[in-house]
């Protein structure tokens, strides 16, 4: 619901992991024009993109990087950024520096759904994209945080879902809405303190 805490929580986390990992880099796709994430604009290792059409340009590259550290963790015999990471740096083979990007996508009803910002091709592009990159992305140190809030099946795709590690549930407004992020009608009971969710792994 508007007011829950989701936008503070993601705040709360991409400032976590930048001050904590000098070499992670971060693609925030803040579908509110840019006004959620505004406080991270200019800084390094930081893009923030505040519109559909240029959300797909990113993610049509973060595809492309997919592929590459694809064939650069082959090449190493590895089969995974973790493994990867583990070689001594004399030893690997690498075309480009290899570090962990974190894919956050805020609003993403906005991208997934068709409207007068995107038409239906553009949508279906965008979640055939995401699902990709939920599916094959952390084996090679994409990992993605996809929010929304408008909870329904149209929003919130299974199969992006289903390779999702983990689940934050703020306050839902019904249960049905909770039944479509956990599969149960718990966050409809949340008592209404800002900030209060569930953390849901299995």
């Amino acid at each position: 619901q508007s007011g829950g805490g989701k936008s503070t929580f993601l705040r709360q986390i991409i400032t976590t992991l930048y001050l904590n990992n000098p070499k992670f880099e971060f693609v925030l796709i803040d579908l509110k024009g840019g006004l959620e994430f505004q406080i991270f604009e200019n800084k390094e290792r930081m893009n923030v993109v505040p519109n559909t059409s240029s959300a797909l340009e990113f993610m049509e590259r973060l595809d492309e990087t997919l592929q590459s550290r694809m064939a650069i963790l082959k090449q190493n015999e590895c089969k995974d950024i973790d493994a990867f990471l583990k070689l001594p740096a004399e030893k690997r083979i690498a075309s480009c520096a290899v570090n962990r990007t974190v894919v956050v996508i805020d609003e993403a009803a906005e991208l997934f759904m068709a409207s007068d910002k995107s038409g239906a091709n553009d949508a279906q592009r965008a979640k055939r994209l995401t699902i990709k990159l939920a599916a094959q992305g952390r084996a090679v140190g994409i990992h993605l945080i996809v929010a929304t809030q408008r909870p329904d099946v149209k929003a919130v795709d299974g199969q992006i879902k289903a390779n999702l590690s983990g689940i934050v549930a703020f306050q839902m407004p019904n249960m049905h809405s909770s039944q479509t992020i956990l599969d149960n009608s718990r966050a409809a009971h949340l008592p209404k303190i800002p900030g209060r969710c569930i953390w849901k792994t299995s």
